[in-house]
């Protein structure tokens, strides 16, 4: 019994240290090219590949390589595992892509090569490949032709920054069918908020052979306000068409801060600020709020409060409330730092104001900025795992204290039979 005490004990320890080992290989040291890659289906094709390995961060690993995906079976790694010293800046995987004669369904198919990092020297099968959770991808579309003609497309649509320069409509268009096409082009017409036509125009027409991709298109210079539009894509070739439909924006879209103030202040009272609003678009920002962040001149923290969420029609106004209880606050400066959410964006500016016992007066705007949600929330879980994993390993760790204590006192008893 005492054997296998010992044996699970040492098995404990053994999985700890893999995984502070494992936690230690940043799955964002490693890179892998080509990260993507299309190919077009011959049957009988015999393509030969290099899968690098990109070691940006100088690590030392043992790399597993494997293919999964519609096709995967088509695939052999040729050295699936392969070990990377700290000294080499890539790691070279080949492999070797063979179509059979008979081909699959038409259309896409997907070929993932997966590349996983273990500790160097580290006993790898196929259960540790499918458990570990750090890996890296590359990426095979391989298409299969259409019988006939068939084609598809995506829409790409740039300078649409300023709102008034030309904007571009760029259309790719893929033959997929195993006969040429002649004549392809585009008929685009640009949609409102209220889906009415702004305009319409065509693209250039052009030819496409068999399995190749043609670029056309169009440019527009837009004569309407900022806002966001939709642009309806008819692309036609022979007696054929297909429809792409995509939303775009001209300039970009803000709310203004215009003004926060507060009327009718005694020091000891509640205080309110009226937050004023401008929707500078052409559609209703819905669910609006701020949070304020009133400091001392110590950058001590004296209150924090969110308002109630409201909507902004298009082009108009709006107006937050948000309340400061000022009870034993001294007159002096104080930082009112104002944070305004809508949709995925946050507009920041911080202001001074002066409080006294009558009246509280705002000096001017000291910091503005207009920054990503996203990169705010992203900020926040990365310091959230952070401290996951510690407290993670410090569990770990304590159990295998405690496992260890336990484990000492039966020897000890062992012995003294």
């Amino acid at each position: 019994m005492m054997r296998k005490d010992r044996a699970n004990w040492i098995g404990n320890l053994f999985l700890l240290a893999m995984l502070l080992v494992l936690m230690s290989l940043d799955v964002s040291a490693l890179g892998v090219g080509p990260s993507r890659q299309i190919i077009s289906f011959s049957p009988g094709q015999e393509i030969e590949g290099e899968l690098i390995i990109i070691n940006d961060q100088a690590e030392e690993f043992r790399a597993a390589v494997y293919s999964q995906g519609d096709l995967a079976d088509y695939v052999t790694i040729i050295n699936p595992l392969i070990d990377v010293e700290s000294s080499d800046t890539v790691g070279r995987v080949q492999y070797v892509l063979k179509f059979p004669l008979d081909a699959p369904k038409p259309g896409t198919n997907k070929i993932d090569l997966v590349v996983r990092p273990f500790p160097k020297g580290a006993d790898v099968d196929d259960g540790a490949v499918i458990s570990a959770n750090i890996a890296v991808i590359s990426q095979m579309i391989i298409k299969v032709p259409y019988p006939g003609s068939y084609a598809e497309g995506k829409l790409f649509i740039s300078g649409t920054e300023d709102g008034t320069s030309p904007a571009r409509f760029f259309m790719t268009v893929y033959n997929f069918g195993t006969e040429d096409i002649d004549e392809v082009y585009a008929h685009v017409e640009v949609q409102g908020p209220l889906l009415g036509k702004i305009a319409d125009f065509n693209t250039e027409t052009k030819s496409v052979k068999s399995k190749e991709t043609v670029n056309i298109e169009a440019s527009w210079t837009p004569s309407v306000n900022k806002g966001s539009y939709k642009a309806v894509v008819t692309v036609y070739y022979g007696e054929k068409q297909f429809r792409i439909e995509q939303n775009f924006d001209l300039g970009n879209f803000v709310i203004d801060i215009s003004d926060i103030e507060v009327n009718k202040f005694t020091l000891g009272d509640v205080a309110k600020f009226d937050i004023l609003l401008e929707n500078r678009w052409n559609t209703v920002m819905k669910d609006v709020y701020a949070k304020i962040i009133v400091e001392d001149g110590q950058g001590k923290l004296m209150t924090e409060s969110k308002t109630a969420a409201i909507d902004i029609a298009a082009k108009q106004s709006g107006k937050l409330e948000a309340y400061w209880y000022t009870e034993g606050v001294a007159p002096g400066i104080y930082t009112v730092k104002l944070i305004v959410h809508y949709s995925d964006r946050v507009v920041q500016k911080d202001y001074e104001f002066i409080v006294d016992t009558n009246s509280m007066t705002r000096q001017g705007v000291m910091v503005g900025q207009a920054v990503s949600r996203e990169a705010d929330e992203e900020q926040s879980m990365q310091g959230f795992l952070i401290v996951l994993i510690l407290v993670v390993i410090a569990l770990l760790l304590a159990m295998n204290i405690v496992w260890f204590y336990f484990l000492s006192k039966q020897f000890r008893k062992g012995g003294d039979k």
